[in-house]
């Protein structure tokens, strides 16, 4: 490829890029433009096309004047954006410069004529163009659109079925039933593709695999079509639950090796009908199934115990608000109908005048009283009367998300975007960005963008912009959109609202600051906002947050006790012991924890005890911890979508040498898929390729690096599904471990770079590697810039794989190779006093740190 062509990839949503990879954002905002391009680079026989019938496509309701115009400007527009050389003219035809635009589906296309299967699939990051249309096009685009967009898909799931059946002749088990899987996740409405992969995985020794497959089928199938599988179907199923014995299955993970995760069913408590919590004692959200799955697989559900509970904290402020209010009259103007509102203004598209104010009286509803019951009713009586009112559609699904009704929320949220070229062009932008958001599309930042550029009065457009800045790692690029939203609150003080702009813009800001490893201005951030409500939950969860990361222990305890005066549900006891273990007081900490964890619900007792095995692994007593983390499983059991237990038990095993039973247990964590309504996409890709990269990790200790590279692959295909830049980085981290093994640090430092998503909110892992090998090459200040980072962060989420300790101790040796014996000190008497008790090899490493000048 030349170093001047353009990338363009269409599958799985439009990403424009130039030689230099700079995203060619103007291009992507403007759809039909970027339409033009596709078609040029796309439709088939490849080359110039007529005049008239690109006319025909995109401009279809303009005299022939000025659709000709039209083009003429398009055309410019390309060649002034993309290059000159770009767009070529032939007389009456036009078309793409050979060799100027590479394109993802043109290789897609190539990589599968020439029968390279495995490079063609990492390449279909999803469907063509996907969630991408234009109001006022032709049907013939539309149409042109659909059918490549099928072709491209069926030649993909064909592809994947091919070779999966090769990777199962060669022997490669967890690859064929790996492309198995993805062929039928693309095929949930085909009954044979499931089949197939059901025949398949009970082939391979995968019976709960396969049984657990065909139970998705089979609630897929009842939810969507009011219907049972076929008789063939049931049959099948029949037959494998028939057997009682499952044959070994090949491989590098062995069945015997293989840790089956525990499946359980769990229902989430009933949300109340009228809350009856007072403006004082606000109690947090809880969260919805699908999330809880994801960040049980991903990111640990107890997340809410540290910054990511100050959204749930404000929450229950306006819950607590909302019940205290009186209840909003449809039919009459209350006193909060006649002051400044919180709902956004501007205009709607209904022909129906009852359904726009049913609509008005819903926002205030939603907005200024934060009751998201009435909200609801509200704007469902508005589609009710407009069934083409888009607006009102979705709003529906934005209570459906607040009142956990997750399958309704899709729905209707998809109702929305049918009815989007009915609309003006800002409610389509908002509607798209919805759902890109909500199926984790890729393409959120083009949305977003648009929408805060051309309506910069939009604070739903700045908010949403800033969150796909802060997605893509460009923290402190999201600050002033941020800032933005925050200075045009003309009613600072009013938090009933569970749709809080300014609520939002403060939360992001601080988090923005902390991934940006920015203690300073994430905690002026956090005063700032505090100043502003002084009486709210969120500000003060988030200032103890801070606090506690800065190692500042007596200021993030009074800011707990501010916020347990605040909200008496607030756990004091939790608090304190997270901030001991921010200050390395792990065996306070964790006689706290112990003494807590006989007390209260079930749930409180599997989040204190998993921060009990994050406690005992800090101190080096694995032993210890390997039990807290049994325990931890058996009662996370009850509930099937938390899986904490055993990515607690996994990583444990790790640390503990047993590398190939830790490696078994992520990978059949990987496998899993979450019960009730299925999550998007985007969402079990984000979980497969964390538990994978966790595998990949364990196989490289074990010194087997035989799969590291197809598990690279694996992952990079399954990340590109992913909005979230974090997701971004595993590829590189497992390909440095790659260079690693083959003793080349200098390209496995590169690769490390390209890892670092956050220097305190990535996954540490890559902290650790890039460390040693910045140490490796001479580069010590590199490494303890690095691991101070590290240092700062959480000790949960992507922070969980590696302990304070070791940082300390790596930090030890990074100050020490940079000559300041001082540092190096402080941080090895931290290693010395923390491992001191624990395990034997532990405390064999505390000895030579405590003897180490």
């Amino acid at each position: 490829m030349d170093s001047s062509t353009i990338r363009f990839r269409a599958l799985g949503g439009a990403d424009l890029r130039d030689a230099g990879e700079r995203e060619l954002r103007s291009v992507l905002a403007q759809p039909k433009r970027l339409a033009l391009l596709a078609y040029l680079a796309l439709a088939t026989p490849a080359g110039c096309h007529r005049r008239d019938a690109l006319l025909a496509l995109f401009w279809p309701e303009l005299d022939q004047e000025r659709a000709r115009r039209a083009l003429r400007q398009a055309v410019h527009f390309l060649r002034r954006t993309l290059g000159a050389h770009v767009v070529e003219g032939h007389g009456d035809a036009i078309g793409l410069t050979p060799e100027s635009v590479w394109c993802d589906v043109q290789a897609f296309r190539e990589a599968l004529s020439h029968g390279d299967v495995a490079t063609a699939l990492a390449l279909y990051r999803g469907d063509l163009l996907d969630g991408f249309f234009i109001a006022d096009a032709s049907s013939e685009f539309d149409e042109w659109l659909a059918r490549e967009r099928a072709a491209l898909h069926r030649r993909a799931i064909d592809a994947a079925w091919s070779l999966s059946a090769s990777r199962e002749a060669a022997g490669a088990i967890a690859e064929a039933a790996e492309w198995s899987r993805w062929a039928a996740a693309r095929a949930a409405d085909d009954e044979p593709s499931q089949r197939r992969l059901m025949a398949l995985l009970d082939r391979i020794g995968d019976r709960t695999g396969a049984l657990r497959a065909y139970e998705t089928f089979a609630e897929h199938m009842r939810k969507e079509f009011d219907a049972e599988p076929s008789a063939e179907t049931s049959a099948l199923v029949a037959a494998i639950r028939a057997r009682h014995t499952v044959g070994s299955v090949p491989g590098s993970i062995t069945e015997h090796e293989r840790i089956a995760p525990p499946i359980a069913a769990a229902q989430d408590p009933p949300m109340p009908a009228s809350p009856t919590i007072q403006v004082s004692e606000p109690r947090p959200a809880t969260i919805p199934a699908r999330l809880r799955w994801l960040l049980a697989a991903v990111t640990i559900p107890v997340l809410l115990a540290g910054a990511y509970a100050v959204r749930s904290a404000r929450q229950g402020d306006a819950a607590a608000a909302s019940a205290a209010s009186p209840g909003h009259d449809m039919t009459t103007d209350d006193a909060a109908a006649t002051q400044p509102s919180r709902a956004p203004h501007g205009t709607v598209t209904t022909a129906s005048p009852t359904a726009r104010r049913l609509f008005d009286a819903g926002l205030r509803a939603l907005y200024d009283q934060g009751d998201v019951r009435t909200a609801h009713t509200l704007f469902l009586d508005a589609l009710q009367d407009d069934s083409t009112f888009a607006m009102a559609a979705y709003y529906v699904s934005r209570c459906d998300a607040i009142l956990e009704l997750a399958g309704e929320e899709r729905a209707m949220l998809a109702g929305a975007m049918r009815l989007g070229p009915r609309v003006s062009e800002r409610e389509r932008l908002m509607i798209a960005l919805a759902w890109s958001t909500t199926t984790g599309d890729p393409n959120r930042m083009a949305l977003a963008e648009s929408l805060a550029t051309r309506y910069p009065d939009d604070m739903e457009g700045q908010l949403a912009l800033a969150g796909a800045l802060e997605g893509i790692g460009d923290f402190l690029g999201a600050v002033p959109h941020l800032r933005r939203v925050i200075d045009s609150d003309s009613l600072a003080g009013a938090t009933t609202s569970l749709l809080c702009e300014t609520c939002d813009a403060f939360d992001d800001l601080v988090n923005a600051y902390l991934l940006a490893d920015s203690m300073p201005a994430a905690e002026r951030a956090a005063r700032a906002w505090i100043r502003r409500w002084p009486r709210s939950t969120a500000p003060w969860s988030a200032m103890r947050e801070v606090l506690s990361r800065e190692g500042r222990a007596q200021d993030a305890e009074n800011a707990a006790r501010q916020l347990t005066a605040l909200d008496a549900s607030s756990d004091l006891t939790l608090s304190t012991a997270l901030i001991d273990m921010h200050v390395d007081d792990f065996p306070a900490a964790e006689q706290l924890l112990a003494a807590h964890s006989r007390y209260g619900s079930r749930g409180t007792m599997e989040l204190e005890l998993w921060w009990l095995v994050i406690a005992q692994r800090n101190e080096g007593r694995l032993d210890a911890a390997f039990s807290t983390a049994r325990e931890l499983r058996r009662l996370s059991q009850a509930d099937s979508a938390n899986q904490s237990g055993a990515i607690a038990e996994a990583q444990v095993m790790f640390e503990q040498g047993r590398y190939r039973e830790s490696a078994a247990l992520f990978d059949s964590l990987s496998a899993m898929t979450p019960p009730g309504q299925p999550l998007a996409p985007s969402s079990l890709a984000r979980q497969r390729s964390w538990m994978l990269t966790h595998v990949g990790t364990a196989l490289v200790a074990a010194g087997d690096t035989a799969r590291l590279a197809s598990l690279a692959d694996t992952v990079e295909g399954l990340a590109r599904l992913s909005a979230y830049g974090r997701d971004w980085t595993l590829p590189h981290y497992l390909r440095a471990m790659l260079w690693k093994a083959r003793g080349d640090p200098r390209r496995e430092l590169v690769e490390l770079r390209r890892a670092i998503w956050s220097p305190s909110e990535g996954y540490t892992r890559a902290n650790a590697e890039f460390a040693r090998a910045s140490l490796a090459v001479g580069l010590p200040r590199d490494a303890i810039r690095i691991m101070q980072g590290a240092l700062r962060g959480p000790m949960d989420a992507s922070n969980f794989y590696l302990t304070r300790t070791e940082v300390h101790e790596l930090l030890a040796r990074s100050f020490a190779a940079a000559g300041e014996t001082d540092s190096a000190a402080v941080h090895l008497s931290v290693v010395a006093r923390v491992w001191r008790d624990g395990d034997a090899a532990f405390r064999a490493r505390a000895r030579r740190a405590a003897t180490n000048p």
